[in-house]
């Protein structure tokens, strides 16, 4: 999906800002880098990325939150989040985590 009415697009790399916090768990998410697969518009008009984390990502996942995940029945690779919680990943960029 390629729109100009969307800041990203599906295949863009977004890095998580600071002060974000996992929407299920409440976990700081910040500096967590990944590439959105699916673009979608919920029930108040705002705009959600499905996001699929990178495996560096996925590599800093504590196992605590992948069991939590399991539990509730939630994918860990993934996460929706709003076009205001993300921004797009630079090359130059380091991804950094705070667990």
């Amino acid at each position: 999906m390629r729109s100009s009415e969307y800041q990203f697009n599906v295949t863009d790399v977004v890095v998580v800002k600071p002060n974000i916090l996992d929407p299920d768990f409440g976990t700081e998410i910040y500096g967590w880098v990944g590439t959105i697969e699916v673009i979608e518009v919920d029930e108040r008009s705002e705009v959600l990325y499905k996001i699929r984390w990178s495996q560096n990502t996925l590599d800093k996942i504590s196992g605590d939150l992948r069991q939590a995940c399991m539990e509730f029945g939630l994918d860990y690779q993934s996460m929706h989040l709003l076009e205001s919680d993300i921004e797009r990943f630079a090359s130059g960029m380091a991804e950094s985590f705070f667990n």
